[in-house]
């Protein structure tokens, strides 16, 4: 397998402009978000590609768009995605094209300079080590493979969804705490932000490693789709990985130590390109996903020992321990139970099983006050009678 160099070259032009609308995507997000504002830009970042790359992708597929459309129109999604976001900053009335010189001295300017530089320097190392892969297994194998490899990664990054949210949340608290040098509520963002993640990242990633071959029952290209369950597991569990101890990789972006985020990203991407050289002419996608993950989680585990070595913070409490335990259990009760010959019954019966055995016991014990507190009120709220509920009325 070559790396095939007229297929990247041809499609340059498209790949630079995404990258650039992906960079200052990405800078105006947390832009909001240091204003308190998730939500909004979480559409027109995360939710307009989420839905309109299988628009695409299925437009395509019928004929509707030729490739050069699909590639074109695919641009327009992250073109649509940095204009939405430009509208709701500027409706904030945090964007001022107006410049006071006398706002800015030459040692802010030097600073904010530097850390501008950084900024995008960041966003193009994240770009490139963490969509290089996707670009290799097109080149090396086929667009076919690669395909496959996206559906199966797609279905992976459902995990991480919670962290994104928890991460933009909790990026301000954690700047605004930095600069008042509290410590103390760092390390209880950090701890309870691990905790949460460790819980809903096990969750999904148990659903659909039991569920996978069952969920690609369900469409008619099974037989092709099977290829990418491999690749589920190995990008789940580096997804998982990263739920758990991820929260260090902002921590250090908001400290005065942000570039050495850089320098271990910059490892990241050198090393899941040679990885990927070596491992997909052997394994193919398989191998891109484990290239992929062990990048990833070495890239968390460096991350997390700089946290823990000079910021002296991690997040771990016998809570982690006993969510563990109750994962091997669940996971355990889930993965035995009798196939049904229904790919749906099986999906339903075992997600129930999941919920009963992992998310009952989690919430039972109170292993996070903050899941109980959230389900608690949820129940209340609707008035579903349970254990939880301790204001109905028994007539």
């Amino acid at each position: 397998m070559e790396f095939d160099q007229e297929l990247f070259i041809n499609n340059l032009g498209y790949v630079l402009a995404i990258g650039f609308f992906l960079v200052f995507s990405g800078i105006l997000e947390s832009w909001s978000s240091n204003f308190g504002r998730v939500a909004i830009p979480y559409i027109f970042s995360n939710l307009v590609q989420k839905i309109g790359l299988p628009v695409l992708l299925l437009l395509c597929y019928w004929g509707t768009l030729s490739l050069g459309q699909f590639k074109m129109s695919l641009a327009g999604l992250g073109f649509v995605s940095l204009l939405g976001l430009l509208w709701y900053a500027g409706s904030l009335g945090q964007i001022r094209l107006k410049i006071r010189p006398s706002m800015y001295s030459p040692r802010l300017l030097k600073q904010m300079s530097s850390y501008a530089l950084y900024g995008i320097l960041t966003s193009v190392g994240a770009l490139l080590a963490f969509r290089i892969d996707s670009i290799m297994v097109a080149s090396m194998i086929n667009v076919k493979s690669n395909g496959v490899y996206n559906i199966a990664l797609f279905m992976a990054n459902a995990i991480e969804i919670p962290y994104l949210a928890i991460a933009a949340i909790s990026a301000p608290l954690i700047a605004n705490a930095f600069q008042q040098g509290d410590r103390e509520h760092i390390m209880s963002i950090y701890r309870k932000a691990s905790l949460n993640l460790l819980i809903a990242g096990l969750f999904v990633f148990m659903g659909l490693w039991i569920c996978v071959e069952d969920l690609f029952r369900i469409t008619p290209r099974y037989d092709e789709l099977i290829a990418g369950k491999q690749v589920v597991f190995f990008l789940g569990i580096a997804k998982v990985v990263g739920m758990v101890i991820g929260m260090n990789n902002l921590i250090i972006d908001l400290s005065r130590y942000y570039r050495f985020n850089l320098v271990s990203l910059l490892l990241l991407a050198g090393s899941n390109i040679a990885l990927n050289y070596w491992l997909i002419p052997q394994f193919g996608i398989t191998g891109a996903a484990m290239a992929t993950a062990l990048s990833i989680t070495g890239y968390n585990l460096v991350n997390f020992m700089f946290t823990l070595v000079v910021l002296k913070m991690q997040p771990f409490s016998r809570s982690t321990l006993m969510v563990l335990a109750f994962a091997g259990i669940s996971y355990g009760a889930a993965y035995w139970l009798p196939e049904t010959g229904s790919p749906i019954l099986n999906i339903l019966i075992k997600g129930a099983v999941l919920v009963i055995t992992f998310a009952g016991p989690i919430v039972y014990f109170r292993i996070s006050e903050d899941i109980h507190f959230i389900l608690t009120n949820f129940l209340k709220k609707t008035a579903i009678p349970g254990p939880f509920h301790k204001d109905r009325n028994v007539h």
